[in-house]
């Protein structure tokens, strides 16, 4: 009986340690962004745009449908059809100018670059907001542990505020203090839990995840990195005119604008019929016949002068949009390097001086309560100093890594060859 127990307990601590593996799950950011991209619908739905438009370029190369008749003439008033004097079976087909049709390849093609180049958008975008994410949540799992900290410190206070004023040592007001201290810091534990789960839940989301335990969380097995970059403003701004998904997708909108432009100009070449029959007349079969006919644009003051005037406003519209793609790129290169600039700038201050220097403030805290130089409550003061800097670095290493991720999606290119 007792070994039966034993197995049975070994049994149901397995059991409860793999649904504990399960829902917690270890994640890399290699690996998040890998799932991202093949999971995420936006990137799905993206990657079959670029299907349909390949369908679409197949269908702009199609002739029209040809056309199968049977005509049955010269049949006596009352009569069946079997007593028809001519019958005529016929097969016909239309087609385009031949540079028309290539006109309509050519701009589908380039509407089958747009889609790819819309999902390249897409990628960026997905990698981008995974990373910041990512970052995200490694900022709230340590803001998270300095709240923890901090309500120790609060706690603590508490307790020896009030075992002051028991002896007689402190006041009323020290004890409030400390109450409302202790308040806060259990408020700041509750919030970090809420963001972090907050911050759990829209990874889940960019990943793909639709269904699910509600309390599924990922175990992130990076950190957020500080990487001193050499490139310069021109060299980013270089990288973006080669790279980037909105300049090129707006360059293939002034191509397929161009195409149209050709294709409405080329309303005005002819198009063709030609048609093959086989006749049976007055009792004589094996007649055949052939026709070759052709359209003439004779009403080109209208519709096709609508499709050139059309056409060309919708050229310029293009050319302007790019114009203005590539201002607002300028832009945004020049804004995300200076805010990467600026948190880096801050990262090394913090690095080299505000950390050391605090850790410093805190060993002489320590050392000067101590020896009874400086009361506990100075101490407490020190120590939330020293907390509040850490708080403070770790909105700044989070703001570096945002910058980062925004400028390499601006760019379009990954600065991280290992993700």
């Amino acid at each position: 009986m007792k070994r039966f127990l034993l197995l049975l307990t070994l049994g149901v601590f397995c059991f409860c340690f793999r649904i504990s593996a399960q829902a917690v799950r270890q994640l890399s950011l290699k690996e998040a962004i890998a799932i991202a991209i093949n999971h995420n619908p936006q990137s799905n739905i993206s990657r079959r745009r670029i299907d349909a438009q390949r369908g679409q370029f197949w269908r702009s190369l199609s002739l029209p449908p040809p056309s199968l008749s049977v005509n049955y003439a010269f049949i006596p008033l009352g009569s069946r059809l079997e007593q028809f004097s001519e019958r005529t079976l016929e097969f016909a087909q239309s087609f385009d100018f031949p540079t028309t049709i290539a006109l309509r390849g050519s701009r589908a093609f380039s509407e089958i670059r747009a889609a790819e180049t819309e999902y390249t958008a897409t990628e960026n975008e997905i990698i981008s907001r995974v990373k910041i994410v990512y970052s995200n949540i490694i900022a709230k799992q340590q803001k998270l542990s300095l709240a923890d900290e901090n309500q120790s410190v609060a706690e603590d206070f508490a307790k020896k505020s009030a075992a002051r004023r028991d002896l007689g040592e402190g006041t009323h007001l020290e004890q409030l203090t400390a109450s409302v201290q202790r308040s806060q810091a259990l408020n700041a534990v509750q919030t970090a839990i809420s963001e972090l789960r907050i911050a759990m839940d829209e990874l889940g989301l960019l990943l793909g995840k639709r269904r699910g335990p509600p309390n599924n969380e990922f175990m992130l097995t990076d950190s957020m990195t500080y990487a001193p970059e050499s490139i310069s403003l021109e060299q980013y701004l270089e990288m973006a005119k080669a790279s980037n998904t909105q300049l090129r997708a707006s360059s293939l909108r002034r191509d397929i604008a161009s195409t149209g432009y050709s294709l409405a100009w080329s309303s005005l070449l002819p198009s063709f019929s030609a048609s093959y029959f086989r006749q049976t007349r007055d009792g004589v079969s094996g007649l055949y016949g052939a026709s070759l006919g052709i359209s003439v644009p004779l009403w080109f003051l209208f519709d096709q002068r609508g499709q050139i005037q059309t056409a060309s406003a919708e050229l310029s519209i293009a050319e302007h949009e790019l114009g203005f793609a590539e201002d607002s790129v300028t832009v945004a290169v020049r804004t995300a390097y200076y805010e990467k600039l600026n948190s880096e700038r801050q990262l090394r201050l913090y690095q080299t001086g505000i950390l050391p220097e605090s850790d410093e403030i805190l060993r002489a805290a320590k050392a000067s309560y101590n020896a009874g130089e400086i009361t506990y409550l100075e101490f407490l003061q020190a120590k939330q100093t020293v907390l509040q800097a850490r708080s403070s670095y770790i909105d700044v290493f989070l703001a570096y890594n945002i910058a980062r991720a925004r400028l390499e999606q601006i760019v379009g290119r990954r600065l991280d060859s290992s993700l």
